[in-house]
């Protein structure tokens, strides 16, 4: 449909609340949505997911009738949002922020932190290499790549307003969401040093003393997917009620395991919320909430797409081994092979919160205190693929004279690394507005503590491989092919690695902050002025106990004879992560969006992100300027989402609408630390198409409705790369690759 300018105009008014004459279908589309909002049913003190903000209609131009109500879905939203801490609209919250109320995260297929990568420009989501519930979250370029205990994320994570500290478990399935919010770009004030990046915001539905409710979800698709979801809302009394959130998950994932052990990208999820809201007064409102995940999960193997042609330090010296045991393509495979028995991981995660605010006036007092615990155990398989059990990259049970050697005669154990942590949060606000709410004001203090750590331990294997004839001595490279193969599975030599480590952290953060708001006359209250301070301080400790040994093992046939240690000044260090100042960098960029109802039945809208981020200078131990070598590596020049929200039809028992959304997502540089490397871990951009088809407001009964709904995500069955590493022996680039094509429906029942 073709949208005129002056049509357009009037469109982009409504989004900025400016009076404009307006065509008939969008004049009565706005007129009754006002009419809506101040008639006597809506002002129910309720939180909606959007409420329609619009201009007053001139004398000369009553309003007119309108013989049907809109649908909810085509309306441009006004968002309530807790952005600053304290509710407020989404338009009059200075700072460039995304929120998601439950309906619309439906409509998006937002289901977990994971899935808000897509659907935020600028920002961007990947698993860690050797754990998938670990997120690694940048926004406009600044994040954290690694996921070490002693080391803070740059993107704040909020859940009810408590700060969770680690990145390790964020991507798992919560019960009862009903709202998230991503605030992009820094938010030290109000947040915190660990807000670089930005900060997101997870709320939960409280509970409502007024009714009885309840709703539940069932969502089927391809793959066995099967996710159930229940919420059961209890009036105890006029001042007291409960709420009882249960979720229950399964999938497979996209790539077989035609080897040993499990299926690569299964899962299985069980979770809970329970919430107590106690209004002893007018202005006393008590809330706690506890919250409690299990998770069974398999990560996906790295999937190998070019050989290795770069120096590999000591691995060079089983390389081609290696390439010879891996499956290399550009494409996404279905199957790979594990050698020793893929097994799975498991993540716990709990938390208690609770909430006092006590209204003053026209001031507020809050205090959230907030109690989790987690631990994550995450078991890799970085091998290459063909199931071979002559090369591993794995922390399975090992058995070889090495092994025995090192473990007091006996083979090493299965080890699978756990993270866990501890934490407590205090935090205490006053906020207020004065001066007809030309004033806004919030301080608070803030008090949080944590202990927690990764045990890899006991001693285990990491890495073995045979030291391939050509590497060993130039005149074996001339035996036939087939002999040289018998000589590596019974006479050469192997090169085994092991780990044995522990690492600590506790830690303690204290804290005091302050903003203040001012919204003059001028520009119609249009300007805000905000000027804000925090003071912190910091108590770190940690400690890192790491031992790792390398041995070369002299074997016959399937006997390992005996070993002879490798000295630490030819094997190196894997994984020594090193920190240091990179000096200095420059991040500019643009952010847009919009929404437009060209007619009564559809709104359109956009998102569009434009980032040009670069280091400015990292000076190495010669003095010389290498910035060229360190680029932000999530930092896409181009992202944006399109989407459209049509309402085909209206029936006397529903309606049927219609959503689709394209999200793009651009080109990330990646790591490059040498140049010869450069371009090795990028990732190229891409975009995905969802769409749903859905029968909503169905009436069953006097209180009941259901919904019914077909979604689709990658609907082109986009191959598409989540991340990329260029250190593995076998592969100077491989990935995890997005999800493909999945198709499912959604059955949503309400009882209210």
């Amino acid at each position: 449909m073709k949208l005129a300018p002056q049509a357009l105009l009037e469109a982009l008014a409504v989004v900025l609340h400016t009076p404009v004459s307006a065509q008939d279908d969008l004049d009565a589309l706005l007129q009754d949505a006002a009419a809506e909002s101040a008639s006597p049913e809506a002002d129910t003190g309720e939180v909606h997911d959007a409420v329609i903000a619009v201009p007053e209609p001139t004398p000369a131009e009553p309003p007119r009738e309108v013989a049907r109500k809109p649908p909810r879905g085509r309306q441009l939203e006004e968002i309530v949002v807790t952005a600053q801490k304290k509710v407020s609209s989404l338009q009059d919250t200075p700072i460039s922020m995304e929120a998601f109320g439950a309906e619309t995260m439906a409509l998006r297929g937002i289901g977990g932190l994971e899935d808000l990568g897509a659907n935020v420009p600028s920002m961007v989501i990947e698993p860690f290499p050797l754990s998938s519930t670990t997120l690694r979250i940048s926004i406009r370029g600044v994040g954290v790549t690694d996921s070490q205990v002693t080391q803070d994320p740059a993107v704040g994570i909020y859940l009810d307003g408590v700060y969770l500290a680690r990145s390790v478990g964020l991507a798992l399935d919560l019960a009862d969401i009903e709202r998230m919010e991503v605030l992009r770009g820094p938010q030290g004030v109000l947040y915190g040093r660990n807000s670089t990046g930005g900060a997101i915001n997870i709320i939960t539905r409280r509970p409502d003393p007024s009714a009885f409710a309840m709703d539940h979800k069932l969502t089927l698709g391809e793959r066995n997917l099967w996710v159930g979801k229940s919420a059961f809302n209890l009036p105890l009394a006029d001042d007291f009620a409960a709420k009882l959130a249960l979720l229950v998950r399964r999938s497979d994932g996209f790539v077989e395991n035609t080897g040993a052990g499990r299926d690569f990208g299964d899962r299985a999820a069980l979770g809970g919320r329970f919430d107590l809201r106690w209004l002893p007064s007018d202005t006393l409102t008590v809330d706690y909430g506890y919250d409690v995940t299990d998770l069974e999960y398999v990560n996906y193997m790295f999937q190998a797409v070019l050989p290795p042609r770069t120096d590999h330090g000591l691995a060079e010296a089983f390389k081609p081994y290696a390439e010879a045991n891996t499956v290399y393509s550009h494409r996404r495979l279905h199957a790979l092979a594990s050698g020793a028995p893929m097994e799975a991981s498991d993540a716990q995660v709990s938390g208690h919160t609770l909430t006092i605010t006590q209204a003053l006036g026209a001031a507020e007092l809050k205090y959230i205190g907030g109690y989790r615990r987690l631990e994550d155990s995450q078991y890799p398989d970085l091998s290459g693929g063909k199931g071979d059990t002559g090369y591993r990259i794995d922390t399975n049970a090992y058995d070889s004279a090495a092994a025995r050697m090192i473990n007091g005669g006996e083979p090493t154990p299965l080890v699978i690394p756990t993270t866990f942590q501890d934490q407590w949060s205090h935090e205490l606000q006053i906020s207020g507005g004065a001066w007809d709410e030309r004033i806004n004001y919030i301080a608070g203090l803030y008090y949080f503590t944590e202990k927690g750590g990764e045990d890899g331990g006991p001693v285990h294997h990491i890495q073995s491989a045979t030291i391939d004839p050509q590497q060993s001595d130039p005149l074996l490279s001339l035996l036939p092919p087939m002999v040289r193969a018998q000589l590596q599975d019974d006479v050469l030599p192997r090169l085994s690695a092991y780990w044995d480590y522990r690492y600590g952290i506790e830690n303690r953060a204290y804290a005091a902050y302050g903003q203040l708001s001012l919204r003059p006359d001028w520009f119609d209250r249009s300007l805000n002025l905000t000027v804000g301070l925090r003071a912190s301080r910091d108590e770190r400790y940690a400690i890192k106990d790491f031992i790792q040994s390398q041995f070369v093992e002299v074997r016959l046939a399937d006997a390992s004879l005996f070993a002879v240690p490798v000295p630490g000044s030819i094997a190196g260090t894997i994984s020594d992560t090193k920190s240091r100042n990179a000096g200095k960098a420059r991040i500019t960029g643009l952010e847009l969006e919009g929404a437009f109802v060209p007619a009564v039945n559809l709104m359109l809208g956009f998102q569009y992100a434009y980032l040009d981020a670069e280091v400015l200078e990292v000076i190495d131990v010669d003095g010389n300027n290498v910035a060229h070598l360190y680029p932000f590596i999530s930092a896409p020049p181009h992202s944006g989402v399109l989407l459209a929200d049509w309402t085909a039809a209206h029936f006397g028992w529903g309606d049927l609408r219609a959503y689709a959304s394209w999200n793009y997502v651009g080109e990330r540089t990646g790591f490059v630390i040498v140049e010869e490397r450069r371009g090795l871990t990028a990732i190229e951009g891409y975009g995905l198409l969802n769409a749903r088809v859905m029968f909503d407001g169905l009436r069953l009964g006097n209180r009941g409705t259901l919904d019914l709904a077909l979604w689709g995500k990658n609907l082109l069955d986009e191959e598409y790369e989540l991340t990329a590493i260029d250190n593995l022996p076998q592969a100077d680039r491989a990935v995890v690759w997005g999800e493909p094509r999945a198709i499912g429906i959604d059955l949503v029942y309400r009882y209210e």
